[in-house]
């Protein structure tokens, strides 16, 4: 397994549960955090622990559901650590939102859920860790340009 010592990673849902569990094992092995999650008190604990572990530790308050939120935390991200190399995307979905999403795959009588929120949560943080051109060619490739059509004029 290669090290992360060094490689920036940035974390959605550090604040608790497996969230905090993937930050606390990236800090041991020394890399640079950025840290995204919308509980900001549990966010400040998160980053005061981390510091003594990790060299660049960098915490962000931020509902991810928010996508002009999400596109400015991502900016101020990429003009911190310049670019990033692990996204460890661990959504925090409100219970609302899945029990939405649930019902009406159920309404459809579907079996499978498709949650577009955390696609767009996802999209837009990848969006810092693929260069500008290689995302567009990967939206081309597979078909996503016409599907996150609402992500032009970045």
């Amino acid at each position: 397994m290669q090290s992360l010592a060094g490689k920036t990673v940035l974390i959605t849902g550090p604040g608790c549960g497996i969230g905090q569990l993937m930050a606390r094992a990236a800090a041991v092995e020394k890399a640079n955090l950025a840290l995204i999650d919308i509980n900001a008190a549990n966010l400040a604990a998160v980053e005061a622990e981390l510091q003594q572990y990790s060299g660049r530790v960098a915490a962000f308050t931020c509902d991810i559901s928010d996508r002009k939120a999400v596109a400015a935390v991502s900016q101020t991200i990429k003009d911190r650590f310049g670019h990033v190399d692990v996204l460890m995307f661990n959504p925090i979905l409100k219970p609302e939102q899945v029990a939405g999403a649930v019902m009406m795959a159920i309404r459809k009588d579907k079996p499978y859920v498709i949650m577009p929120f955390v696609m767009i949560q996802l999209v837009s943080l990848l969006k810092v860790i693929i260069p500008t051109g290689l995302f567009d060619w990967i939206l081309h490739v597979t078909g996503g340009s016409r599907a996150m059509s609402s992500f032009k004029g970045r």
